[in-house]
């Protein structure tokens, strides 16, 4: 049955990410997104409900998904957040869907020490240079400010899927697949 469904998901082109976003499923999705492209230039579907996870891992896979010459179209279906977002936002608006209870939180993404307690400094500049560069990605994708987004990102800001399209975080709220271009 699970190899079914995941033959089924593969034919098509639709990718499910529920959960937390570790480094592993991070490998996997960018894996099933790389397979997919090499089997066709058609639209990629990547359904997301992300609520935490590493931003090692989210980076990765953004820049994955902007790499490929196949279309990737994201489609929010729950709690988004952190890690992600920056997945999210790695396609443009117009390819961004949300459904009618996605939400969103504006929340900085885990960035786990790789070093012992003496390279406290180097880890100090290693969070704040994650910090920057995750702002100025949420920046760049939605066009708000950077101070904005750096202030909603200290507040943890949520946003409801309408709310999300006013802030230009996703393009269009959605309740039917036939919505999705």
């Amino acid at each position: 049955m699970q190899d079914d469904l995941a033959r089924r998901l593969f034919e098509s082109r639709t990718i499910l990410l529920n959960g937390p976003l570790t480094d592993e499923r991070s490998g996997q999705v960018s894996a099933q997104l790389l397979g997919m492209a090499s089997a066709s230039d058609a639209p990629i579907t990547v359904t997301l409900t992300v609520p935490r996870g590493s931003a090692d891992a989210a980076l990765s896979l953004h820049d994955v998904v902007r790499f490929l010459k196949a279309p990737v179209r994201m489609i929010a279906t729950g709690r988004t957040a952190g890690p992600g977002v920056l997945l999210y936002v790695a396609v443009p608006v117009e390819r961004r869907y949300a459904l009618p209870h996605a939400r969103f939180g504006l929340t900085l993404p885990n960035a786990a020490p790789r070093s012992g307690a003496a390279d406290v400094p180097t880890e100090a500049r290693e969070v704040a240079a994650l910090r920057d560069r995750v702002t100025q990605v949420l920046a760049e994708q939605t066009g708000q400010p950077e101070d904005r987004i750096a202030a909603d990102l200290r507040q943890q800001t949520w946003l409801d899927a309408e709310a999300a399209v006013a802030y230009g975080l996703a393009g269009r709220v959605v309740q039917h697949i036939q919505e999705v271009d």
